[in-house]
């Protein structure tokens, strides 16, 4: 990582040398081209008696090549100055400086392409990391996900990675996303992607599979504190027992990596805690969601919320109606006619079919 970095560091600096060199010369060239028409309008308005609109315009037009021949040069002197000031020196400066604007603009472009560009951004997303497998797919979906959020329809974002050295393809660029080829433990690559001004950081593990993953996050976190970013962290981990240490550290929220629902990340942003409850419904330990099968006829979702909550054998989340349909938060008055329920439940609860016989 190390060669990396000071690889990445040398390159960027040869780059910017390139870029300073190159403005350096647009300026300079400005200068001169200003300092032509200058010379060749007060020259003019002398030798020609313009006023001196007059022989502005006559730069501007013959130096642009436009040429409207509504005034011109008539003396021999005038049209000498002409040839000398703008035919000969003007022309070629104003093409050689259109030729490094261009060249300026491209190499601009290429930067930003190739991850290679400082972004200068405040209030955005960063996003640290991507996953090794199936990388694009799971980039976009969480593009997707993100654009659902009011909050977060609009705001860009930059990926720290040290994939997509080519460029990003243009499913994730046409969602509002950039990027930094590089790695985010090198400094340069975290100031490229304003990270000290960004609104939001996620932290993806770097191998969801690997434990190591987690002295990388670990590392982060501790910088982007001890440097007190003001963003708001999400981030992932390994190993369980570092949940709390990742909290900690200032991270609002801390989640497993589970790569096939990004969806969760989002989540985890917008009701920080939320990640918690979303993992449990994932395994059969702690909180998960039950099915009992049970006939309901003619009860209003109120009263069967009150009677379940008030015997205390779970949180009713949805009801299965007669023809299989999974109704979620029906409203309180609705009258359900249902073939079973699904409850939110502790692992320690032990609840089938006959506990809710005397109930409904």
């Amino acid at each position: 990582m190390l060669f990396f970095s000071l690889r990445r560091s040398k390159i960027q600096h040869l780059r910017e040398q390139l870029n300073t060199r190159l403005t350096a010369r647009i300026r300079r060239m400005l200068v001169l081209l200003f300092m032509l028409a200058g010379a060749h309008t007060l020259t003019i308005s002398w030798l020609e008696g313009m006023s001196l609109g007059d022989a502005l315009w006559l730069t501007a037009t013959t130096l642009t090549t436009v040429g409207y021949g509504d005034i011109s040069a008539s003396t021999a002197g005038g049209r000498l100055a002409t040839v000398a000031f703008l035919y000969l020196a003007g022309i070629f400066v104003l093409a050689q400086l259109a030729g490094d604007f261009i060249d300026l603009r491209i190499q601009h472009r290429e930067r930003k392409m190739r991850g290679q560009w400082d972004w200068k951004m405040k209030e955005h997303i960063v996003l640290v990391n991507a996953p090794a497998n199936d990388t694009i797919s799971y980039l976009h979906r969480l593009l997707i996900e993100l654009r659902k959020v009011p909050t977060f329809a609009d705001m860009p974002v930059v990926l720290i990675s040290d994939q997509f050295e080519n460029g990003l393809p243009d499913k994730l660029l046409k969602l509002g996303m950039v990027h930094v080829h590089g790695n985010a433990q090198d400094n340069h690559a975290l100031a490229d992607a304003s990270a000290q001004h960004a609104a939001y950081i996620l932290l993806l593990a770097q191998n969801a599979f690997m434990d190591s993953s987690d002295l990388l996050t670990f590392d982060l976190l501790d910088r982007f504190a001890s440097n007190q970013y003001p963003a708001t962290i999400a981030c992932e981990f390994v190993r369980d027992e570092n949940r709390e240490r990742f909290k900690r550290l200032g991270a609002s929220s801390v989640m497993r990596a589970l790569r096939a629902h990004p969806e969760m990340l989002v989540r985890s942003l917008v009701t920080p805690g939320s990640e918690q409850l979303l993992e449990n419904l994932f395994t059969q330990d702690g909180v998960h969601i039950v099915r009992v099968d049970i006939s309901i006829s003619d009860h209003s979702w109120k009263s069967i919320c009150g009677k379940l909550l008030e015997v205390g054998i779970g949180t009713p989340l949805a009801y299965v109606s007669n023809d299989d349909q999974v109704i979620s938060q029906p409203p309180f008055e609705e009258i359900v006619n249902a073939k079973g329920l699904l409850l939110l439940q502790d692992s320690a609860c032990d609840v089938d079919k006959n506990c809710l016989e005397g109930i409904f």
